[in-house]
């Protein structure tokens, strides 16, 4: 998945010679831009180390964590894969419930330390604030 955006980027040259205004583009600049991650559409964002759970808790039964990906920071609920097929149809049953009229829940997948996990959003709600649990 291409989380990097392409911005062109134009330095322009101002100078005021014999009482005129010349504009001139000294140079244009392609910079990539990372792209917030976070877009819940069951994408695979990745392979990851350990360290981007910044924060984890068990709670009815689910592992809600607070995970860090290049530097963007979200809440959601980490769900182990026994077999890499079983998350994608999780992803893709969750994009197909809005064709019934039903609200999905937002889902990605990617690896932590070789092992295929479905992160699924986690929301705050009034009886449960992820950020005091988490």
């Amino acid at each position: 998945m291409n989380l990097s955006k392409t911005i062109l980027l134009i330095i322009i040259e101002f100078s005021t010679k014999f009482g005129m205004l010349k504009i001139r583009i000294v140079k244009p600049v392609k910079i990539k831009v990372r792209s917030d991650p976070y877009i819940w559409n069951g994408t695979f964002l990745g392979s990851f180390d350990q360290s981007v759970i910044l924060n984890q808790t068990d709670l009815n039964g689910l592992k809600y964590v607070h995970i860090s990906l290049w530097g963007f920071k979200s809440y959601g609920i980490l769900v182990s894969s026994t077999q890499s097929t079983n998350a994608d149809l999780l992803c893709i049953y969750d994009e197909l419930k809005e064709v019934f009229g039903l609200v999905k829940t937002g889902t990605h997948t990617l690896n932590i330390k070789g092992k295929k996990y479905v992160l699924y959003r986690a929301i705050s709600t009034n009886t449960l604030h992820l950020d005091e649990v988490i």
